[in-house]
């Protein structure tokens, strides 16, 4: 790989973080607030020209990592979140606190919130929708702690202001669901050459809220490329709606017919029986390659997972058997000239006073070389 905006590398990587409640695949938890230095670390050191990240949910993370990269990378494109404005009653919250603490006692910031929507949704389902929404914005820290920033008369601004951030006004009939982390699909783009034409498509949402971004990137030499960076969901019915939606877009940003990136964890990959490779959805990876796209990295030898089962934030059994879901996907002229898995080297974090030894993400990332079919890169 090269530094070159021309022969383009992306990589994928997913920042720890619980959202309340967790994603749909229950992850996340094991010292995830610890890891997130590291996986910083680890992101701001890869040799590439531009990197899709997903799951960097709070601005915190974000801002460290492009402060940590900006000499790399000072180009970066993030969906926008919101501020909350809504505060709760100490008369509401009373019954969530009080199971909270009874049911989660001693849980740390990484399981809290798992906890508490398995002991005590009854609870939070009475709620009202500005409370909860407050809640959710930013559900790190203990029970007191996170219940304390929405309580009436507390600072409007939370903790950890998201970038560019407006109040969101409370919720009434008719409103959306709340969404964790004001809003945030955890999705960005670094580059090393400018971005242009950006814009951001976002999925309808649960609790956890998925997306895609877009921009132009405009390379020293050759044409410019266009490039989306996307986090599809799990479920099969969500993912081929948000497939369907993600398509249609990528066609009306590309009718110029230049070349195409596509970059992230889409949540979809295709059997590699020899290499242990299991399909998930591989109807809707048909469909990515009917579309004209290819995966850099399935399609060479020695492909292998990137959702592991050896992997300890996945059990930790299996070895390198799993899904191949997260791809560098190319369309168009440029073609790949190597790819490999990132971030897979085990690391030491302090949970509750003593080292564990872990893996940076339950995903490992990708990193691929990009060029021109006719040369050109």
């Amino acid at each position: 790989r090269t530094a070159a905006a021309r022969t383009p590398a992306a990589a994928r990587a997913r920042t720890p973080g619980t959202a309340w409640p967790p994603p749909a695949s229950g992850r996340g938890g094991c010292g995830a607030s610890a890891r997130a230095p590291r996986v910083i670390e680890g992101l701001a050191q890869a040799p590439v020209d531009l990197m899709c990240v997903q799951e960097f949910w709070l601005d915190e993370h974000w801002q460290q990592l492009t402060t940590a990269a900006a000499a790399r990378w000072p180009h970066s494109h993030r969906g926008p979140t919101q501020t909350v404005a809504t505060r709760c009653q100490a008369s509401e919250l009373a019954p969530l606190q009080a199971c909270a603490r009874q049911r989660c006692a001693g849980q740390g910031s990484d399981t809290l919130a798992s906890c508490v929507v398995a002991g005590c949704a009854a609870m939070a389902s009475k709620l009202g929708a500005g409370c909860l929404d407050c809640l959710i914005e930013r559900p790190l820290g203990s029970i007191d702690e996170i219940t304390g920033r929405c309580q009436a008369g507390a600072p409007v601004a939370p903790v950890s202001k998201p970038a560019g951030g407006k109040p969101r006004p409370a919720a009434g009939p008719g409103a959306k669901v709340p969404t964790a982390y004001g809003g945030s699909s955890g999705t960005g783009l670094l580059s090393s050459a400018p971005l242009t034409d950006r814009d951001v498509l976002e999925f309808p949402a649960t609790l956890s809220k998925r997306g895609a971004l877009y921009a132009r990137m405009i390379r020293p030499e050759g044409p410019s490329l266009h490039v989306f960076c996307a986090h599809l969901d799990t479920g099969e019915r969500e993912q081929r709606q948000q497939l369907d939606q993600l398509l249609g877009w990528v066609g009306q940003k590309t009718a110029d017919g230049a070349p195409v990136l596509l970059l992230g964890d889409m949540n979809t990959g295709p059997t590699l029986a020899s290499a242990g490779v299991r399909a998930r959805h591989p109807a809707h990876f048909e469909r990515l390659q009917q579309a004209g796209f290819r995966s850099v990295y399935a399609e060479q030898p020695g492909a292998r997972c990137t959702f592991c089962d050896g992997n300890p934030l996945n059990g930790g059994a299996g070895g390198d058997q799993g899904t191949l879901i997260d791809h560098v996907l190319v369309r168009g002229s440029l073609v790949g000239a190597g790819a490999e898995r990132l971030l897979r080297e085990a690391i030491s974090v302090p949970v509750g006073g003593q080292p564990l030894r872990t893996a940076p993400s339950d995903h490992y990332g990708l990193t691929a070389t990009i060029g021109d079919a006719g040369g050109a890169g």
